[in-house]
């Protein structure tokens, strides 16, 4: 999808960068030109000009409109995008999006090209995950990562899914009446168990604390220490989570 972006200034905006800044270009006022097309419209920005705006028009994303409109932005300029959301982008640290969006706005803060032109290019044709974190919509690639601008958590999607494939495929232990076990739950004894050449045997009621889950061996799948009796295995059959 093709956007439009503004440069506005504010009040960090320091007129003498941006003239550094557009001597770096190919600046035919009011035009600033990218491989000799127009694709910034200029403000009158002559001697003694006492402010900034700029505007494109509607343009596809590519890494060189990206690196110009980020070393504009780094200059005190707020980035607007039409349509968005985002629809502020702060670059270079100037301000945070709490300070400049207004009720209703989604603004997010970048701090190099890489990651403006991520966003450009994710806003246009790629539907990433929410962030984990904060769950912000407005997360971008950085391969092989996946980077939040609202929170600046980053995480390897590939990894994540197979954490959770992993985590679904452990087996469940669970207790004499259904609940979930867990390493370091507490659980009772629901029924008196003779222990070999033990005197007397556990009672019912008995509580066992801090079990540990293990691969089942003769259905015993809990290990734990019993007070009186010392370590030893027990089935999560005659438990009950406390």
């Amino acid at each position: 999808m093709r956007r439009s972006y503004v440069l506005g200034a504010t009040e960090h905006t320091d007129l003498p960068g941006i003239r550094r800044v557009l001597a770096r270009y190919r600046y035919a006022a009011p035009w600033v030109l990218l491989d000799a097309r127009p694709v910034l419209e200029t403000s009158w920005f002559g001697e003694g000009a006492v402010s900034f705006h700029a505007t494109t028009p509607p343009l596809l994303p590519d890494t060189a409109l990206a690196r110009l409109l980020f070393d504009l932005g780094s200059c005190g300029l707020l980035l607007g995008v039409s349509p968005g959301p985002p629809d502020i982008i702060l670059c270079g640290g100037h301000s945070t999006p709490d300070e400049v969006a207004n009720p209703g706005e989604v603004a997010v803060a970048v701090h190099d090209p890489g990651q403006l032109s991520a966003i450009m290019t994710g806003m246009s044709d790629t539907n990433f995950p929410p962030c984990p974190e904060c769950n912000s919509e407005y997360t971008y690639e950085m391969d092989p990562l996946l980077v939040c601008p609202e929170c600046g958590h980053e995480w390897n999607p590939d990894a994540a899914e197979s954490a959770e494939s992993t985590a679904s495929d452990e087996p469940v232990i669970r207790d004499s009446v259904g609940n979930v076990l867990a390493d370091g739950d507490s659980v009772t004894v629901v029924k008196t168990l003779k222990v070999k050449g033990a005197s007397q045997p556990i009672k019912a009621g008995t509580t066992v604390r801090n079990i540990r889950l293990i691969p089942p061996v003769d259905g015993h799948d809990i290990d734990a220490r019993v007070d009186g009796f010392g370590q030893m295995k027990l089935k999560s059959s005659i438990v009950k989570k406390i």
